[in-house]
């Protein structure tokens, strides 16, 4: 009868917990709603939302660890949940604002115990100033920006936003540039591909491997 209440306990608390971290994507999302100009469409990239444990130890205090997972990994929420270690942990939400079904920006909200409004509402302003942007064209539109990806090679395309910094290689060393651009990667062969475009233009500034 005990063991039957251990366990029960246990699938309790594993349901308690996957619970509040729904409830903390739903108070995120409403962040977002309540400071759009309504400029966008979002959603959350369940793929690449994911949730790291970092061990509770006595002496050292909070040790990293190397548990890192999506939220919809049920058999690994249950080993946390079944272990005798105390942990940790740091939710990483990936938010994905699209404009006509195409992404035009990318975005994480990073979760705690708790949640900073403030600092979500000022990302959401930098979105809606973009989307602005581009509805009055000074960047180039998701589409246009994709088909100058896709004419140059990419196929399945893994990441794509405008960012206002990117890196390139001068000298032989990293050089950070900041400058209004669309980012695009691209995973084949266990290698990365990156795409540099001039946001306002459409002028390729770098593509690299790595």
């Amino acid at each position: 009868m005990k063991k039957k209440h251990i366990i029960f306990t246990l699938i309790l608390f594993s349901y308690f917990f996957q619970s509040q971290i729904k409830l903390n994507d739903k108070a995120i999302e409403s962040v977002i709603v309540e400071n759009s100009n309504k400029c966008f469409n979002f959603y959350l990239d369940e793929k690449n939302t994911y949730i790291n444990f970092g061990e509770l130890t006595k002496d050292e205090g909070f040790v990293p660890t190397k548990l890192k997972f999506s939220l919809s990994d049920t058999s690994n929420f249950n080993k946390i949940m079944n272990s005798d270690k105390k942990y940790d942990y740091l939710i990483i939400y990936n938010y994905k604002f699209t404009i006509n079904g195409l992404v035009f920006y990318n975005t994480f909200f990073r979760y705690t115990s708790q949640y900073d409004k403030s600092s979500i509402k000022l990302q959401v302003d930098n979105i809606n100033l973009i989307c602005a942007k581009i509805k009055k064209g000074k960047f180039i539109s998701p589409q246009i920006a994709e088909n100058i990806a896709r004419k140059n090679g990419f196929e399945n395309i893994d990441f794509q936003s405008i960012e206002n910094q990117y890196y390139k290689t001068k000298s032989n060393h990293i050089q950070s540039v900041n400058k209004d651009v669309w980012i695009f990667k691209e995973e084949k062969n266990k290698r990365v591909r990156t795409l540099v475009i001039n946001a306002k233009n459409g002028k390729i500034l770098t593509d690299y491997q790595q």
